[in-house]
C-alpha cells in the first residue's frame, strides 16, 4: 500500500509541474494566442477571452516593441537599427518575459496545438520555445 501512495503522490508532483506558469517572451506570448481557439462552448471562450487578455502585449508593451519607420532601435546583439521607409520592425526584446498561468484546461489546448503542428511537420521556428516550455517540460523536470 505504501508503494502506491508513493506512486500517487510523484503522479500529483507532475501535474502540478506541469501546470505551471511559464514565463514567456513578447514572441512567444503573440504565437500562443494564435493557438487559441476563435469557437467553441462558452465557457471555454470565456476562458480562452480571459487569458488572451492576460497574455496580450500592454499599449506600453506594444510602443516598446514596435518600430515605425525611421525609429531607431537595438537588435539582440546591440546593433543600432532604423526602420526603413513603409515598413514595420519588431523588437521582442525590448520587455521582459511575463509568468503566463494558462490553467489546465487552456495548457492543455496549447500543447495539443502545438503537438498537432509538430506532427504534420507544419511547426514554425516563432513557435520552437513554446514547444519546448509547453510539450517538453515534462520530459526535462
Amino acid at each position: 500500500m505504501t508503494k502506491k501512495i508513493e506512486k500517487k503522490i510523484e503522479i500529483e508532483e507532475v501535474k502540478d509541474l506541469y501546470y505551471i506558469p511559464r514565463s514567456l517572451n513578447a514572441l512567444e506570448r503573440s504565437e500562443l494566442m494564435k493557438l487559441l481557439p476563435t469557437e467553441g462552448s462558452y465557457p471555454l471562450l470565456r476562458s480562452v477571452r480571459e487569458k488572451r487578455e492576460q497574455t496580450a502585449w500592454s499599449d506600453e508593451e506594444y510602443k516598446k516593441i514596435v518600430k515605425k519607420p525611421g525609429d531607431f532601435y537595438f537588435d539582440d546583439r546591440g546593433t543600432k537599427l532604423q526602420v526603413q521607409a513603409g515598413t514595420f520592425a519588431y523588437n521582442f526584446g525590448a520587455v521582459p518575459e511575463v509568468a503566463i498561468d494558462l490553467g489546465e484546461v487552456i495548457t492543455d489546448i496549447v500543447i495539443k496545438g502545438l503537438t498537432d503542428l509538430e506532427k504534420t511537420g507544419k511547426l514554425k521556428d516563432a513557435q520552437f520555445t513554446l514547444y519546448e516550455k509547453y510539450v517538453l517540460c515534462d520530459k526535462k523536470t
